[in-house]
C-alpha cells in the first residue's frame, strides 16, 4: 500500500506541474469527461460523481483577482481565510448538485506565489451534461488568462467482483479506447492501471513514455461490488 500511495503522490506532483504550464482546450477536456461517462455506462457501470479540476499561476495580486472574479461572477458566494503564512479567498456557486469552487491561494513561504484553482463536482448526470454544454466554457474563460489543462474524473461502482471486472468490464473499456497499457499495480483488493489512448486528447509524461487515462478499482469491504475511479489524464482525487 505504501508503494501505491507513493505512486499516487508522484502523479499528483506531475498534475500540479502540468497545470502550471500546459495549455489545452477546455471544451475538449469536458468532452473527455463525457467520453468516460458513456464508455463506463456502456459496460454497466454506475457513476456516482463527476469532477473537473484545473489551476493557473496568477499574474495579478490575489486581491485584484478576487475583485475581478467578483465583478463577473456576481452570484457567487465569497469567503476569505488567512493564517500566519497563507491567505486566500474562496468563491462558490451551487446549482442543484453542480458545485463550482474557485480558490485564490497565496503563500508567503513560497515567495508570494499565488494560484487560482477551479473545481467542479456533480452527482447528477443530466445536470453535469447541461452544465458542460451551456456554462463550463464561459465560466472557464472568465477565470483564466491562459488555457490551463483540465483534469477530469468519474467515480462509481460495478456490480461484479473485482476479478470479474478485470476480465469483463475493464477489458471492454480498454478495447473500446484502443488502449495501450503503460503501468499496472495489483494488490489483493485493489488494481490500478495507467494507459494511453488516442481517443483522449491530453497526456501526461511518464518516465520515457506517456499516459492519458488512469483507472483505479477497489473491492468493496462488503458485498460483491467493485468501486472505480477513472481519470484523464490521471486521477486527481485520492483512491
Amino acid at each position: 500500500m505504501n508503494l501505491l500511495k507513493n505512486r499516487y503522490y508522484m502523479l499528483l506532483g506531475c498534475f500540479i506541474v502540468l497545470l502550471m504550464g500546459n495549455n489545452t482546450s477546455a471544451g475538449g477536456e469536458s468532452g473527455s469527461l463525457l467520453l468516460l461517462t458513456d464508455s463506463v455506462k456502456s459496460v454497466g457501470g454506475s457513476i456516482e460523481e463527476w469532477t473537473l479540476h484545473t489551476r493557473e499561476r496568477l499574474e495579478e495580486e490575489p486581491n485584484e483577482a478576487m475583485h475581478r472574479l467578483q465583478s463577473v461572477l456576481t452570484e457567487w458566494q465569497v469567503t476569505s481565510s488567512s493564517t500566519v503564512n497563507d491567505k486566500g479567498y474562496t468563491l462558490e456557486y451551487v446549482q442543484g448538485t453542480v458545485h463550482q469552487r474557485i480558490q485564490i491561494v497565496s503563500s508567503d513561504t513560497a515567495g508570494g506565489v499565488a494560484y487560482v484553482l477551479y473545481s467542479v463536482t456533480a452527482t447528477d448526470e443530466e445536470e453535469i451534461r447541461n452544465f458542460l454544454a451551456k456554462e463550463f466554457q464561459s465560466t472557464y474563460s472568465r477565470i483564466f488568462h491562459r488555457k490551463p489543462q483540465v483534469f477530469t474524473c468519474i467515480k462509481g461502482k460495478f456490480d461484479d467482483k473485482l476479478e470479474e471486472v478485470l476480465s469483463n468490464q475493464l477489458h471492454k473499456l480498454l478495447s473500446s479506447w484502443k488502449a495501450e497499457k503503460k503501468e499496472a499495480i495489483s494488490e489483493k483488493n485493489f488494481y490500478s492501471l495507467s494507459i494511453y489512448s488516442e481517443r483522449f486528447r491530453s497526456h501526461l509524461p511518464l518516465l520515457e513514455d506517456e499516459m492519458n487515462v488512469q483507472v483505479g478499482l477497489r473491492k468493496k469491504q462488503r458485498g460483491p461490488e467493485t468501486n472505480f475511479v477513472i481519470g484523464t489524464p490521471l486521477i486527481t482525487i485520492e483512491y
